[in-house]
């Protein structure tokens, strides 16, 4: 087993996906700890003695990871939410054959019967799509407006670094970044030129990630990848679920000025024709990269891993300066 690549890999993977979750709770815990103790100093404001008990029943918009308005509810305005919520769930999950409405029924009752009275009960409907994070019909702009694009690459050719990053399209940890971190980077060091971001997208997180990235080639080719790519992770579902359906791709390039939705799908239906797709597979696995996403720092001619300690926007700057020195 130790010898088995393929699992050294997969572990590694998680290994690194825990340490991000168990980073991203404590910052959350301190956080927490900090509004309570906050509240204790306010005049005539009196100390939480007991959480607040919410209940929750519903879709995908209440499980998104990372911008979770359940996890929000919890850590910044400290309730305690009983969630029977799932991403993705159907009418017919949340109704039927012992689904969330059972389980919603049971939970009530345990709160009922130890005199907890819930100060709200929040729903939400569904339907057979995946629910899809708040976003505009169409990327107008996101941050890239003026700034050279060029397939793979994003600001000036004569930058005196470039930031690699190897993701996949269905990684939720990627997701993360290109929503929170990647406009800071953009817009403080892609725009004014001290960096040129160049982005790579894997395909190993199963058929959805293969026909992600066949899309993105072929957004690449148009020069709209970055724009692509980023309402997509807007409209992220749950991992290798076959979300990314050809009806999907079409509706993610529908909200890209400039790109064919169906050649996009096309694209997606044939992901293999794209030389990109197995290039960037080919490319992660020479630098031994084995998770997403991952960060390098091309300068001089040579990669070197970008230290970030962190997943903040100020991680990002942090490291990307001491890159620049």
């Amino acid at each position: 087993m130790p010898n088995d690549r393929s699992t050294k890999a997969a572990l590694d993977v998680g290994r690194k996906q825990a340490r991000n979750v168990l980073k991203f709770r404590e910052e959350a815990s301190q956080e927490r700890r900090k509004i309570i103790a906050e509240r204790a100093l306010i005049p005539g404001v009196a100390p939480i003695a007991a959480a607040q008990v919410l209940v929750a029943e519903g879709d995908s918009w209440f499980d998104y990871p990372w911008t979770d308005v359940l996890r929000i509810l919890e850590d910044t305005y400290l309730y305690d939410v009983e969630s029977v919520a799932h991403k993705g769930d159907r009418i017919e999950d949340m109704a039927y054959s012992g689904g969330q409405l059972e389980e919603f029924t049971r939970r009530l009752e345990k709160l009922l019967e130890r005199n907890a009275i819930p100060r709200a009960i929040l729903l939400s409907g569904g339907d057979d799509e995946q629910a899809a994070a708040p976003s505009a019909t169409r990327v107008e702009d996101q941050g890239y407006d003026g700034i050279p694009q060029n397939g793979i690459h994003l600001g000036k050719a004569d930058a005196p670094v470039t930031l690699v990053e190897i993701a996949d399209l269905q990684c939720p940890f990627c997701a993360q970044y290109a929503v929170t971190a990647m406009p800071t980077v953009v817009r403080d060091y892609v725009r004014p030129g001290k960096v040129r971001y160049e982005l790579r997208f894997r395909s190993f997180l199963g058929r959805d990630s293969v026909r992600a990235a066949g899309a993105a080639a072929y957004a690449a080719q148009q020069d709209l990848m970055y724009q692509f790519a980023d309402a997509f992770y807007r409209n992220q579902g749950p991992e290798e679920s076959g979300y990314a359906d050809r009806a999907f791709m079409k509706k993610i390039a529908g909200m890209v000025p400039g790109l064919d939705p169906d050649k996009t799908a096309d694209a997606a239906d044939d992901p293999l024709s794209f030389p990109a797709v197995a290039g960037n597979e080919t490319f992660a696995r020479k630098l031994g990269s084995t998770s997403t996403p991952d960060f390098y720092i091309r300068k001089g001619g040579r990669l070197a891993p970008l230290n970030v300690q962190g997943a903040a926007p100020e991680d990002y700057a942090r490291a990307l300066d001491q890159a620049l020195q």
